[in-house]
């Protein structure tokens, strides 16, 4: 019964860890994506802005 006790927290913590770092790995992927989509932004802006300019 130990040895089963043993087992069942072993694979808890293991399933808790893989589902942490898929949220954190998920978590940098919004992040970079937010960060992209703005950056894409900021350059139309300024494509936008050069032709008025020149």
């Amino acid at each position: 019964p130990d040895n089963q006790n043993e087992l069942l927290e072993v694979l808890i913590k293991t399933t808790l860890a893989v589902i942490i770092e898929i949220n954190l790995a998920l978590e940098i992927e919004i992040i970079t994506e937010i960060e992209v989509s703005h950056k894409t932004e900021t350059t139309i802006d300024l494509t936008e802005l050069l032709p008025e300019n020149i």
